[in-house]
């Protein structure tokens, strides 16, 4: 029997017991591992793709967050309502409104600031003093008012401290009689009550203490000071500019030491000896403390600096108050009054070599400043002369320099918008040769007696 015969009777064979041949049966292997293997393949392709496309999107996502983010919400477009379709009336007409007008909204109004009120409703002063009052125009919203006092020279001691010297309780005795009393025999002490019923009844925007206030620093004369102080109204701010008679010490009392003094000034208002200053927002009131001193510590100067070259860039005006006052460039009246009055020259920046005010180092240093034709500073305020005078002391730069005290003058300081009067009529230039005093400033000031 030949050898295909017999493959072919196995095949016949095979296929009547239900067998695959071997053959086909490799070939169906070869398939079905081919088909696993392309579907592993396909599924790891695909599973691939995917993870590219979740990175992808993840990535889009993070740059989109990142977008909105640096976006602030000012610039981000608002989103707007579709436009209702335009109204018909019963005429037919179209009641359109224009997407480019901009409805105005009513604004709230501001809530202006509660009125500063006074404590409590205060009496007229019962003395009549003689008010000079100045004006000042600046750029600001509504009026202020200030009550200027300087040269008091209190004097309540009846008796020199221990340890004064004859010539000290002699020229104590004498100063008492003379010097702080007025034409009709009043004594300072008796004004110091006065002048704080004026200050409360007037009721200010501020109080300048201009120097001088007691004639000299003791025990008894800072009581008095410190209860006239107390007595004002609490919701007036006071700026308490020091000259030499507030802190000196010279009618005795050996342990009266300077410490002690200041130790005394500052149980009035804090009296921070360098920087003294009230400040109103629209302008600036700047006090030079002890201004009696020929070379102005550097420690002041610099800070006087740096307030007007703040105030400058601001465009903040500034009224300085001063107890001596400055020379004039530009009027040669003040020399004259203060010759005929003190029988020298009474005032900063004296040619006359004699002078006991001829400005040193930083002193001379400021006071150039306040020459200077853009200077910030629009008033000069001061008393220390012991005589009234108004003028100009550059040619941008007015001054006016208050009478004592102790004779019965206060200064009344209305700071008005500008282009505006306080609304009283002033007969300048008649007041000023009726006073004897310099000749008419920039601002404006008159005299009279307080109603």
């Amino acid at each position: 029997m030949n050898t295909s015969g017999q493959e072919g009777m196995q095949e016949d064979a095979g296929r009547q017991n239900g067998k695959i041949p071997q053959d086909k049966r490799r070939i169906i292997l070869i398939i079905c591992y081919s088909v696993l293997v392309l579907s592993v393949i396909t599924f790891i392709s695909l599973f691939a793709a995917y993870l590219v496309i979740l990175e992808q999107g993840e990535k889009e996502g993070g740059k989109e967050h990142e977008i909105v983010q640096e976006i602030p919400e000012e610039e981000q477009e608002e989103v707007l309502p579709p436009e209702e379709p335009p109204e018909i009336t019963e005429s037919g007409a179209e009641e359109t409104v224009s997407g480019n007008e901009e409805e105005e909204t009513e604004k709230e109004p501001e809530e202006e600031p509660e009125p500063r009120l006074p404590a409590k409703e205060y009496d007229p002063p019962a003395y009549d003093f003689t008010v000079e009052e100045v004006e000042i125009s600046l750029p600001v919203s509504r009026e202020y008012t200030f009550v200027w006092v300087s040269d008091v020279h209190m004097i309540t001691d009846t008796v020199a401290g221990e340890g004064a010297e004859k010539e000290h309780i002699s020229y104590l005795k004498q100063r008492r009689k003379t010097l702080p009393v007025d034409q009709n025999g009043k004594h300072s002490e008796e004004l110091w009550p006065e002048i704080i019923n004026y200050i409360n009844y007037t009721f200010p925007d501020g109080v300048i203490f201009g120097g001088d206030i007691v004639d000299y620093c003791s025990a008894r004369n800072m009581e008095v000071l410190k209860e006239g102080v107390a007595a004002m109204d609490p919701s007036i701010p006071l700026l308490y500019i020091r000259a030499d008679h507030d802190y000196g010490n010279w009618y005795g009392d050996e342990d009266f030491t300077t410490g002690r003094v200041k130790k005394l000034h500052r149980e009035i208002d804090g009296d921070d000896d360098q920087e003294k200053r009230l400040d109103f927002g629209e302008f600036l009131v700047l006090g030079i403390n002890a201004s009696t001193t020929k070379n102005m510590p550097v420690k002041q100067y610099d800070w006087l600096s740096i307030q007007l070259g703040e105030a400058a860039k601001a465009d903040k005006p500034v009224i300085l108050a001063t107890h001596v006052p400055y020379a004039s460039w530009t009027d040669p009246s003040l020399e004259e009054l203060s010759r005929k009055v003190r029988n020298e020259i009474y005032y900063w920046g004296s040619s006359d070599p004699e002078s006991r005010f001829i400005p040193e180092g930083k002193t001379w240093e400021f006071m150039l400043k306040l020459y200077e034709k853009d200077t910030i500073v629009r008033q000069v305020l001061c008393g220390h002369l012991h005589a009234s005078w108004d003028g100009m002391i550059s040619e941008v730069l007015p001054q006016h320099i208050f009478g004592p005290a102790f004779e019965g003058h206060l200064g009344l300081i209305r700071v008005v918008p500008n282009g505006e009067e306080s609304g009283k009529a002033r007969l300048l230039p008649a007041l000023n040769n009726l006073l004897g005093s310099g000749t008419v400033s920039a601002n404006q000031s008159s005299t009279h007696r307080n109603p």
